[in-house]
């Protein structure tokens, strides 16, 4: 397994890609943050109160060799509520250490052309 050099990966991105980028970063990490723990919660009790599941894919390009894909879904049974979340880097499952990273690096070459400009 090739390791992964994040700042290879952000390198030659614009300003207003990286900034995009990292919000819909961003709006992942917030959304499985919120649902970490809905297994732990109670569902509705009828079956028609329990239509709120969903599902998110996001698809994004890195570089021309590289693709980051999210997905998560939410869904309440009678007796409990699930939330899964998938991490993808060129095909390759990672964990959510890997999204940290690279916000971490996009605010890193963000700051740095801020001081450069």
């Amino acid at each position: 397994m090739e390791k992964i050099i994040i700042k290879d990966l952000i390198k030659n991105i614009k300003k207003d890609r990286l900034l995009k980028i990292k919000e819909q970063i961003n709006t992942f990490l917030s959304e499985k943050e919120k649902y970490s723990k809905s297994y732990f919660w109670s569902p509705w009790k009828y079956a028609y109160q329990r239509q709120n599941s969903f599902e998110t894919d996001i698809d994004i390009k890195l570089s021309s060799w590289s693709l980051l894909k999210l997905k998560s879904s939410y869904h309440e049974s009678s007796k409990n509520c699930y939330y899964h979340s998938y991490i993808f880097l060129n095909n390759e499952k990672k964990t959510i250490t890997i999204l940290k990273k690279i916000v971490s690096e996009i605010e890193n070459k963000l700051n740095w052309n801020i001081v450069i400009s």
